[in-house]
């Protein structure tokens, strides 16, 4: 409630529609897709469930900088695209932008909540929203963990005063310690981390 929702890496519109249900007006959800593929099929969705005043749809990868950058597609799954620093074999060139330029240049404010799911580029897109972070003491935040990978990213939330828990399922927050991970890990091989700066009751 009051503010706007970024949806980062909203593949085919799942989760910007649950958003969509919850965000207050007049404020709107923004879903980045960068895949051609998914794009459209989010597109779709928008149109087919009338949230076209709700949901803004950006064609468009979300980084630590502006520009093109190399996207490996997976013809098996859909939703595990990934961004990699090198072109390689099933990579597809598309736009990237960071989220700071983003809000900036189409005046979004205020951001209320932010989810990431980008298969492993999660830091980038985390430092790419530096300044929103920043001016946004409210702000509050998911992003997908899938191992030591994932540590840079806990520590990047860690050292602005974020408190982190994991979220199950049931939407219960569990607060993050090294056994909730690892037994969250063995369940499923990836978490989600909630991250905000108020208490947790």
């Amino acid at each position: 409630a009051g503010g706007h929702i970024l949806d980062v890496g909203a593949n085919v519109g799942y989760t910007a529609c649950l958003f969509a249900r919850q965000v207050s007006p007049p404020f709107r959800v923004y879903a980045f897709e960068p895949e051609e593929v998914n794009f459209a099929r989010l597109s779709r969705v928008i149109a087919a469930r009338g949230l076209g005043d709700v949901i803004v749809a950006e064609q468009t990868a979300i980084g630590d900088r502006e520009g093109t950058v190399a996207l490996r597609t997976n013809p098996d799954h859909p939703g595990d695209h990934q961004v990699v620093e090198t072109a390689h074999e099933g990579a597809i060139q598309v736009p990237i932008t960071t989220l700071d330029a983003f809000v900036a240049a189409n005046h979004i404010a205020p951001v209320k909540f932010v989810k990431i799911d980008v298969q492993g580029h999660e830091l980038a897109v985390s430092r790419g929203m530096s300044d929103l972070v920043a001016r946004s003491p409210t702000i509050e935040i998911s992003f997908e963990y899938s191992g030591p990978a994932s540590n840079a990213v806990v520590d990047w939330y860690r050292g602005r005063a974020f408190r982190l828990s994991i979220m199950r399922r049931d939407g219960a927050l569990i607060p993050l310690t090294d056994a909730a991970l690892s037994a969250a890990l063995q369940s499923r091989g990836y978490c989600d981390i909630f991250a905000t700066r108020r208490e947790i009751v």
